[in-house]
């Protein structure tokens, strides 16, 4: 069985819907993950695609036209004070547009928020049909494999799981025996890039690092094809590659297509 690729939202994060559904197209991808929930980052261009109609209708025209489908929906992100109500609208569209999946994270430390926080994020995107995975982060609140799987456990719904990035999981110190303990439904999908063995020294670096020099699949030290194997056949594969530097030498087309060449160069078929 061959795998299903996608291209992860903050590949070519600076384009609209539309565009990036015709870069995944030019270079090879099958499915494409949108960002319908801004995180309102100071470098995150202002694209409401629940409220903008001419851009969800671009977007609407592309997917038609190219035949690429929407994996997945992000970011909803667990904190203090956060009006979950105000993710409906993104929920509706991700789903109209055929996502099945929404991306979580958690930012608070309070366990109770985190837990309540989380159990509602699963309910809203349950009334659309749609499952949960929720995004262990080194910078946030929750940081390892053993952490989330607590809080989900915890949460118990049942459209909920566990999303696995590379860099995240390289970062935790975790293993292949802590992935392999989870339980297979969890895990949908896998967040793809590749990094240095050596953790940044302070939060500063690893977030420069995390968001702008993500390496090319095998041209890091993170165990790939193993992990790789140590999931569910049918998990989609998202590219989150982040690389500035390379993105704007390369051009978006050329770049999202270089690294789904180093993916499949690196993981066995």
């Amino acid at each position: 069985m061959s795998h299903h690729y996608s291209l992860a939202y903050l590949t070519v994060g600076d384009l609209e819907p539309s565009a990036q559904v015709y870069v995944a197209v030019a270079a090879g991808y099958e499915y494409v993950g949108l960002r319908p929930i801004p995180m309102g980052l100071p470098s995150e261009p202002r694209l409401d695609l629940p409220h903008d109609r001419d851009l969800l209708e671009a977007c609407r025209v592309a997917l038609a036209e190219t035949g690429v489908r929407v994996w997945d929906i992000e970011l909803a992100r667990v904190m203090a004070g956060i009006d979950y109500d105000s993710y409906l609208p993104a929920l509706e569209v991700g789903a109209e547009l055929g996502a099945t999946t929404l991306l979580a994270s958690v930012w608070t430390e309070d366990l109770g928020e985190q837990v309540d926080g989380l159990g509602r994020v699963a309910e809203l995107a349950g009334r659309f049909g749609l499952r949960v995975v929720a995004e262990f982060v080194a910078l946030s609140a929750i940081q390892t494999p053993e952490q989330m799987s607590r809080l989900v456990r915890e949460v118990g719904a049942p459209n909920l799981g566990i999303l696995i990035d590379v860099y995240h999981w390289m970062r935790a110190g975790a293993s292949l025996k802590d992935i392999a303990a989870l339980p297979p439904q969890w895990l949908p999908m896998l967040h793809l890039c590749d990094c240095s063995s050596e953790t940044p020294p302070d939060s500063e670096a690893l977030r420069v690092e995390v968001r702008e020099r993500r390496l090319y699949v095998g041209e890091g030290d993170a165990p790939i094809p193993a992990l790789v194997a140590a999931l569910p056949a049918d998990a989609v594969l998202a590219i989150e590659q982040p690389n500035l530097a390379r993105l704007r030498t390369l051009g978006d087309t050329e770049y999202a297509t270089r690294c789904l060449a180093a993916a499949r160069a690196t993981i066995p078929a």
